[in-house]
């Protein structure tokens, strides 16, 4: 009987060790990318910024920034006339200037907006003013300069030869539509499929 106890013991030790040898299972891609939709999903949350909130007031970093006593804080100028705090100015204008669709760069006080592919060039159109927070914007043309400032939450903008559609969710453009001249952003006639959709537009804030 006493050989049962040492046997025990050894069989005990077995076990634990083959359970601290266990490894958690990895997250497929498919997690991953679950998981990074669901970190964006905050009310203030713009892709390629981490945002914080507290008390009111909004921090926003970039990839690698960190909050810092000395840092810049634009009173009123974020979502719900929240303050907005980021280490530098051109980070907090870039915050703000982001929209679905397009690449913004802050240098200077002055905006770049890429839509995907494009490329910053020396051969571009200055739009002095125009931008958010009256910032001079810069776009490789005057319809990739419309489009940005013509984007809205919940409508799709397509300009061409300075003339702006506005489209929700399955619309597609029409001969048979709607025209508002001069209502669009710098001036542009804005077009739509019919009178509700450009009064859903007109009536959205950026």
């Amino acid at each position: 009987m006493k050989q049962k106890f040492p046997l025990l013991l050894a069989g005990l030790v077995l076990v634990m060790g083959v359970a601290g040898c266990q490894t958690a299972p990895e997250k497929s891609p498919t997690a991953q990318v679950t998981l990074q939709q669901a970190e964006m999903n905050g009310p203030f949350d713009r892709a390629g910024f981490r945002v914080e909130e507290s008390d009111g007031r909004l921090w926003v970093l970039k990839p690698g920034q960190e909050k810092s006593s000395n840092h810049v804080a634009l009173i009123g100028a974020g979502p719900q006339g929240m303050t907005v705090r980021a280490v530098d100015r051109d980070t907090a204008l870039e915050y703000l200037a982001a929209r679905p669709g397009f690449n913004v760069e802050v240098q200077d006080g002055r905006l770049w907006v890429l839509k995907p592919g494009q490329e910053k060039s020396g051969n571009h159109v200055a739009l002095i003013g125009a931008g958010p927070h009256g910032m001079t914007l810069r776009a490789l043309d005057r319809d990739t300069a419309l489009e940005y400032l013509g984007t809205k939450p919940g409508f799709q903008a397509k300009a061409k030869d300075g003339r702006l559609w506005v489209l929700k969710p399955g619309q597609e453009k029409s001969g048979n539509h709607v025209a508002r001249i001069g209502v669009g952003p710098l001036s542009s006639t804005v077009r739509a499929v019919d009178a509700e959709t450009m009064e859903e537009y007109l009536s959205v804030q950026n």
